[in-house]
């Protein structure tokens, strides 16, 4: 997966009209849910990250945290309220960018959709970024805005999230054969993405190689 940004292509005004969201399968309405989290998390954490950016971040995780369990269900209220995250996700990371979680899922689209890779690899990229005091700063502030204390509360929160919204091992989605085939040219395109140089922690390649095993094997 590439990303085209460019202003030419730039629409000149987004109508955020809460009946769209309301025509998404289950399982599309989870996905993208799950990116918007992932968007809003990764965009407080990057080290681009500004009070202004942060601002959007914030309210994004917040509305997303509460929301997404009952938008799955097609509650009309909670997709207008994770229809309205998204955007502000969305001006998050322009501002802010992103991290490491999507530099993975960015060379490993050909398992799974964006959003259910970004959301099984979180976890494990909250744990290796956790060596970062910065990044420790910021997940505690987020887990405070969520009602929790600590980074690694926020971190067992959304394993907990996860699992409560049926999302899968990689495991149980791609074979160990296929997997395997490809883990060191997604390992060595993944170190390459532009967005590894926005993350709290660099990784080298065989970091995010083992990175892309804990995901596998659940480790």
């Amino acid at each position: 997966k590439y990303n085209l940004v460019s202003f030419e292509i730039a629409p000149e005004f987004a109508i955020l009209d809460p009946r769209l969201p309301m025509t998404m399968p289950k399982e599309v309405a989870r996905n993208s849910g799950l990116d918007v989290l992932v968007h809003g998390i990764e965009a407080y954490t990057t080290t681009a990250a500004t009070p202004f950016s942060d601002a959007m971040a914030i309210k994004a995780i917040k509305l997303v945290y509460k929301w997404l369990p009952l938008s799955v269900q097609g509650d009309e209220e909670a997709r207008e309220n994770v229809h309205y995250a998204a955007t502000m996700a969305g001006i998050a990371f322009l501002n802010a960018r992103l991290g490491l979680c999507h530099s993975l899922s960015h060379k490993a689209s050909w398992i799974a959709p964006h959003g259910l890779l970004n959301a099984i690899f979180l976890p494990y990229v909250m744990e290796f970024n956790m060596k970062s005091e910065y990044a420790r700063k910021r997940y505690a502030e987020i887990a405070r805005e969520l009602g929790f204390n600590t980074a690694q509360e926020l971190i067992e929160a959304i394993k907990e999230f996860n699992e409560m919204l049926g999302v899968p091992k990689l495991s149980e989605i791609v074979s160990e054969d296929e997997f395997i085939a490809k883990l060191d040219e997604m390992s060595e395109k993944a170190y390459h993405d532009p967005l590894i140089n926005f993350n709290p922690v660099e990784p080298n390649v065989e970091e995010i190689k083992e990175l892309y095993k804990r995901a596998f094997y659940g480790e």
